[in-house]
């Protein structure tokens, strides 16, 4: 029985939802001669290992993708209740915001809560308004390097199974900004993927940011 050369296939693994290549045998007709992979490599690594080992190391993974301010946080000098709130939180296509003024540890607060939950297996990810900002920008741009990594990332924000967007509201929402914020939203809510948030605005003040369709949904 002769086989043509591997071919380059990607998928998503349906452990962590990554896209990753694998390399698939054919027949001389082109009949696929492999069954598909559907695990990445480091997860079918991980269903290996011990348990906790993996959950320690995949915290570890998850705290060094943080600025240096935020991968050392005191738990204790966190307020009560927003410990209590990321605690009582079970991973679901909901997710939750906090809003406040500056300094109160909401944005360290959802970073506890996104490493229990990339501990668990669950892939996350995280960016500020300010850095989504540029990303929606550089989706455009002539680069085709900066081009190519704004959309990737703008990809994973879509399909992670995490998403915290820290500092919603802050700087001026541009028609771009906002276009592109409300398509991620609404893309993981049609997804059932949980988005988390923190704002210095109330409900009503980030209402006044946005545009009135955007607002109201339309009577059907």
């Amino acid at each position: 029985m002769q086989t043509s050369s591997p071919q380059l296939q990607t998928s998503p693994c349906k452990m962590c939802g990554r896209s990753f290549e694998w390399e698939q045998l054919v027949f001389p007709s082109g009949k696929p001669f492999d069954i598909p992979v559907t695990v990445c490599d480091p997860c079918s690594e991980s269903q290996q290992r011990d348990p906790v080992a993996e959950t320690t190391a995949r915290r570890a993974a998850f705290r060094a993708t943080l600025p240096k301010a935020f991968q050392e946080t005191d738990r204790s000098r966190v307020p009560a209740v927003l410990v209590q709130a990321i605690e009582d939180y079970r991973f679901g296509a909901i997710g939750m915001g906090f809003v406040g003024a500056s300094g109160k540890c909401k944005t360290r607060a959802m970073l506890l809560l996104l490493e229990r939950l990339a501990a668990s297996g669950k892939s996350c990810e995280w960016i500020t308004s300010t850095d989504l900002a540029y990303l929606s920008a550089d989706q455009f741009s002539d680069h085709p390097q900066d081009k190519h990594q704004a959309k990737e990332t703008l990809r994973r924000l879509r399909r992670s199974q995490a998403l915290f967007i820290d500092d919603v509201g802050k700087g001026k929402m541009t028609d771009r900004v906002e276009s592109e914020l409300f398509d991620i939203i609404d893309t993981r809510t049609r997804e059932s993927l949980p988005t988390f948030w923190t704002s210095n605005s109330g409900g009503k003040d980030l209402l006044q940011m946005l545009s009135p369709d955007r607002v109201d949904p339309p009577h059907r």
